[in-house]
């Protein structure tokens, strides 16, 4: 195997890295929806649907979902090295692997939107802090995974616990909490342009932030257990349409011709 490249992952400027993006993020979103509802350009050659955060299938969305799955990938890697060890809490790793997935998917096809209305059949409700009623069973959920992860939690030491925390109500305070607020603002005001479009920001920036945080955690634990992070991608001598096995191959034609 011969190293073609290879690089070290840093846990601070991961996080550094991913703060800058967000933050870039949220302002080419605030100038564009500033650009549609108070200058009149909706459009601006795409830029506007490109970076707004509360859109679909653009640039925050892929980014969003690239964070979430790269958590997914970082519980996986985890849940194997556990498995390895002593194996304790080896299940809850690998569910929080499938959660991170189905929560990169969700990402970018907003599933669970597409509960609003039935919810809103089910409870009667118009108006007010459930005005997106998908809060409700998105608010269940989230009780059911801290009541299966309590003792998880307990179990880690005090550094990841305090990490794992804060990302997690960052992250929930931002796609429940901020929701529950556009829902009330939107149902009684009727406004969907100016203060709006910044609630919304406020939510995915707080969704993104504590993505990001809990990424940095994760590499921060994996650093503590396994030593320094590296990737390395390496080509295989004599693997297939390599120099080698091309020269090996003609070699072989020689041979066969002289016969």
């Amino acid at each position: 195997m011969r190293p073609a490249l290879s690089f070290s992952v840093r846990p601070r400027r991961v996080l550094a890295a991913l703060g800058a993006i967000i933050l870039v993020l949220l302002v080419f979103s605030v100038i564009g929806r500033y650009s549609t509802h108070l200058l009149g350009h909706g459009r601006l050659l795409g830029f506007v649907h490109g970076f707004n955060v509360d859109g679909e299938g653009n640039v925050p969305a892929h980014f969003s979902a690239l964070m979430l799955l790269s958590v997914s990938i970082l519980a996986g890697v985890i849940a194997s090295w556990v498995r390895r060890t002593d194996g304790l809490f080896y299940g809850h790793w690998v569910g929080l692997a499938l959660i991170f997935i189905v929560l990169a998917a969700d990402e970018l096809n907003s599933f669970h939107e597409r509960l609003t209305v039935p919810m809103r059949t089910l409870l009667n409700v118009e108006d007010g802090l459930l005005f997106f009623t998908w809060v409700v069973p998105g608010m269940a959920v989230v009780a059911l995974f801290g009541l299966a992860y309590a003792r998880f939690l307990w179990h880690l030491p005090d550094r990841w616990k305090t990490l794992f925390v804060v990302s997690g109500i960052t992250f929930v305070a931002g796609a429940v909490g901020v929701e529950l607020l556009g829902g009330w603002y939107v149902s009684t005001h009727r406004d969907w342009t100016i203060v709006y479009p910044l609630i919304a920001a406020l939510e995915e920036g707080l969704e993104m932030i504590g993505t990001a945080m809990f990424l940095y955690a994760l590499l921060d634990y994996l650093q503590d257990r396994v030593g320094a992070i590296s990737v390395s991608f390496a080509s295989e001598t004599g693997a297939p349409g390599s120099p080698e096995q091309r020269r090996s191959r003609v070699e072989r034609s020689r041979m066969k011709t002289v016969a």
